[in-house]
């Protein structure tokens, strides 16, 4: 029983041991790059009328951390950047281009103060036009008004009734005597005749004849 050799184990835990911290040692000089991508991005994003990307050059080693895988360190930057919601495009072999825009954008329209007040006031004044109408919609009740009317009331006139300040009437007007004898009486057809001076008349006409 003393002499029995014992049989030899391998945990498979072992075999990763080394390089477990190897992959640690190159965590750091990737988040130790990633933090400098992100301070770049705030510099520029703080600067009056800049655009909102960069170009950023990734280095082949950083002093004081183990030597970077740069092919595994660009897939991890980019993928960082990415769930960030940033837009990332990569250019062979250490070139990467970040580009915010979109951010920008969202911000003007929800979190700029001075778009916020813009929509507020438009939103005060849609409410506004929409009271206005809804107000101008229910029927007015119909003004009552005082008003005169005049009628014309024609009355027989009064012949002893004086004249002064009104208008004669057709029914008023009596003609001349001499008129009324003219048109009962009408005059005879003169002829032209000439009247002698021994009284007698002589026909024009028939004078011209005898001649």
């Amino acid at each position: 029983m003393n002499g029995q050799q014992q049989t030899p184990q391998l945990q498979v835990s072992e075999l990763y041991t080394k390089r477990q911290s190897k992959d640690a040692a190159r965590l750091r000089a990737y988040n130790k790059i990633l933090d400098s991508v992100y301070h770049r991005i705030r510099v520029q994003s703080q600067m009056p009328n800049s655009p909102c990307s960069l170009l950023y050059t990734i280095p082949p080693f950083i002093l004081g951390l183990p030597r970077i895988d740069l092919e595994d360190c660009v897939v991890y930057l980019v993928y960082q950047l990415r769930q960030s919601g940033f837009e990332v495009r990569y250019s062979f072999p250490n070139l990467i281009s970040i580009n915010w825009i979109h951010h920008e954008r969202d911000y003007i329209l929800d979190q700029s103060p001075i778009m916020r007040a813009m929509l507020e006031s438009e939103k005060a004044a849609t409410e506004k036009a929409k009271t206005n109408t809804a107000f101008n919609k229910k029927p007015k009740k119909a003004k009552s008004t005082n008003t005169v009317q005049f009628q014309n009331v024609l009355r027989p006139s009064d012949p002893s009734a004086p004249s002064v300040g009104k208008l004669p009437s057709t029914s008023d007007y009596v003609p001349p005597t001499q008129f009324l004898q003219t048109m009962e009486t009408p005059a005879q057809k003169r002829t032209n005749e000439v009247v002698m001076p021994n009284g007698s008349t002589s026909g024009v006409l028939a004078d011209l004849w005898k001649l």
